[in-house]
């Protein structure tokens, strides 16, 4: 009787051990997957006001509860598998992650990041075009909902004496604009993309570029606007294209002629830790052959490059390739493998910048821009533990748990081969 029950006890801490749920896991996974169906919040675009509260919507099949967990803050729990919240009020951008739980797995994690319409939603990208006379800057407002107003500010110091001409402009959610300004050779410059809305004014970061000596020989084609896709509810990608027409000084193609560049990646969200690829596509889509062709592609801070089907890791964002020359109708695509880095911002606005530089057959300079935009979170180290997905704990508590369990199990083995050895020696000297 004292075997059974402890035989009973050590069942009953095998089931509890995570090494328990992992096999229970593996033995239901066939047949009770915990599958999130829906995950949405109320917010257009997923952009609120600092202060407003979201609410947050979610069905499932196969999930008994599920957590939800915004932020750093701690998973909330609801016990109905299909319900909504509100969560907030929210002052800051950050993301939404919900997990499923059902018999023996947990679900795949959605993630919503909530984007608060402040100076984060105003990027300033790399300057661009940059000769000895003339510069194009380059911006990035993200998520629009209203007309809004785009201009730069700079200057020789970080002051920005000067203002380029305001740019009316339409909401269309993610929208880059750009401007040409006049520079002097050898000369620093600062800049900052600044967007007002309404009466708010929200501005990016100031960026800097060096111009060249005037000697270099370099004339750049006239700045004749860009047009850009957003991101698909597919992939994560943006196609900007560069336009050119026979009346600018570049070479005389018709008005339909594009050079384009994009860069996909699978999805809005990474966590850190994980490996991101990305597909960086170009094409010369003039009747013209270009020369002097040159793509280079900067990650955010963060980011580590571990490899690429071309080109040269400059540093650990930064990769450049020499194409020479393209074709009329050329096309080609470069992979680039990257890691997630544990110095990533988890609450910033996270922009890959591309650019394709090249020579038209006149001998002018000019370039294509592209992005993608990414928001980073932390991997739930608990998920894991919790319901085991798989055999084996993911984390340093689950392991701790196992070993600890383990232990108990090997204490009960031993205590129970001494009650069994006490037995037979018992009757062994009842039989003599």
């Amino acid at each position: 009787m004292k075997n059974k029950a402890l035989l009973s006890v050590l069942g009953l801490l095998f089931a509890l051990s995570p090494i328990g749920f992992g096999v229970f896991s593996v033995a239901h996974a066939q047949t009770s997957n915990c599958i999130i169906t829906n995950f949405s919040s109320s917010a257009p675009n997923n952009t609120i006001a600092s202060g407003d509260n979201p609410v947050f919507t979610w069905s499932t099949i196969g999930c008994s509860y599920v957590t939800l967990s915004g932020g750093t803050s701690n998973p909330n729990l609801f016990r109905v598998p299909n319900d909504f919240t509100t969560a907030g009020p929210i002052t800051a951008s950050m993301p939404f992650t919900l997990i499923g739980y059902g018999s023996g797995s947990s679900s795949t994690p959605a993630t919503i990041y909530i984007t608060i319409i402040n100076g984060s939603n105003v990027i300033t990208n790399p300057a661009t075009n940059i000769g000895s006379s003339t510069a194009r800057l380059n911006g990035l407002v993200l998520n629009t909902t209203d007309s809004f107003v785009a201009y730069f500010a700079y200057g020789k110091t970080s002051q920005l004496e000067k203002l380029t001409d305001y740019k009316y402009l339409s909401p269309t959610g993610n929208f880059p604009f750009n401007d040409t300004i006049q520079v002097d050779p050898n000369t620093t410059y600062y800049y900052q993309a600044i967007v007002r809305v309404g009466q708010s004014i929200y501005k990016g970061n100031i960026s800097i570029f060096n111009t060249p000596s005037a000697d270099n020989g370099v004339t750049y084609a006239n700045n004749t606007g860009t047009t850009t896709t957003g991101n698909t509810s597919t992939s994560n990608s943006s196609t900007t294209t560069k336009n050119t027409s026979s009346s600018s000084s570049n070479g005389g193609a018709s008005s339909a002629s594009v050079v384009s560049l994009s860069i996909t990646n699978p999805a809005d969200m990474v966590s850190i830790g994980d490996t991101a690829e990305y597909t960086v596509t170009y094409t010369n889509g003039l009747d013209k052959k270009l020369s002097g062709v040159k793509l280079s592609v900067v990650f955010p801070q963060g980011f580590e490059i571990k490899q690429t089907t071309q080109g040269t890791i400059l540093n650990p964002t930064t990769v450049t390739i020499d194409l020479n020359t393209l074709a009329p109708g050329q096309t080609g695509s470069v992979f680039i493998q990257t890691v997630i880095g544990p110095n990533t911002s988890l609450s910033d606005t996270l922009v890959t910048n591309g650019t394709l530089e090249y020579v038209l057959p006149s001998g002018a300079h000019d370039s294509a821009v592209s992005y993608v935009i990414n928001h980073a979170t932390r991997k739930n180290i608990l998920a894991g533990f919790t319901l085991g997905s798989g055999f084996f704990p993911t984390t340093i508590f689950g392991w701790f748990m196992t070993i600890i369990i383990i232990l108990i199990i090997i204490l009960l083995a031993r205590r129970i081969a001494r009650s069994k050895n006490k037995d037979a020696h018992g009757h062994g000297a009842a039989h003599h």
